[in-house]
């Protein structure tokens, strides 16, 4: 189930005032397996969140729970990565079954080219969740404002859009990759470091 409402109101003339509420929920079917039935909800039928259209401090399907694997070669004698080869540790989002997203933005025109050229201020924020599992996936709302240009082109809109993220990569399970290709758990919270506090989005079209 998933709802999504929007509104936009006029502040003058040239500046629009837009607001977006959104939010969704999954209830997990039970899966059988020889070792027993667990809830289980597909990748592709799970919720994600982050990237150009909703909360633009982060990458695409970057906020919520993520999954983090490595290959064997990286790990030293004591089981852990150098800083060095941080680089090598590969990120994969893994969604979730409860999701709230809001944004906010005003719309003006540019001083320059005004019917061709506007920008924009937004205040993004959002939530992903696997219930059952809060423990791993901490119920918070983590809000990103940012800025943005929008171009108008017969396509639609070119937009830029940057995005400020105060926060550190969320924590998840690590894992090795072996020489045959098997995964060993390896550590339960792990995450690396931020590279930059500021994400830019490409795009056409308003982000809603």
């Amino acid at each position: 189930m998933q709802s999504d409402l929007a509104w936009y109101y006029p502040l003058t003339r040239s500046v629009t005032l837009a607001w977006r509420i959104r939010g969704g929920l999954l209830w997990s079917p039970q899966a059988s397996f020889d070792s027993g039935s667990v809830s289980f909800v597909p990748p592709d039928q799970r919720f994600y969140v982050g990237g150009p259209n909703d909360v633009r401090g982060f990458d695409r399907n970057e906020l919520g729970p993520v999954v983090y694997t490595a290959p064997a070669s990286v790990f030293d004698s004591a089981g852990a990565i150098p800083a060095d080869s941080l680089g090598q540790v590969r990120s994969y989002p893994s969604g979730g079954n409860t999701f709230a997203v809001g944004n906010v933005e005003v719309r003006i025109p540019s001083p320059i080219w005004p019917s061709r050229v506007r920008f924009a201020f937004f205040v993004d924020a959002g939530t992903l969740l696997e219930r059952g599992k809060v423990a791993l996936t901490p119920a918070r709302i983590l809000v990103t404002p940012g800025a943005g240009i929008r171009i108008a082109t017969p396509l639609g809109p070119a937009r830029v859009d940057v995005g400020y993220n105060p926060y550190a990569r969320a924590e998840g399970p690590l894992y090795r990759i072996e020489t045959n290709g098997d995964l060993t758990l390896v550590r339960d919270a792990f995450s690396v470091p931020r590279g930059s506090r500021y994400t830019v989005h490409i795009t056409v079209g308003q982000a809603f």
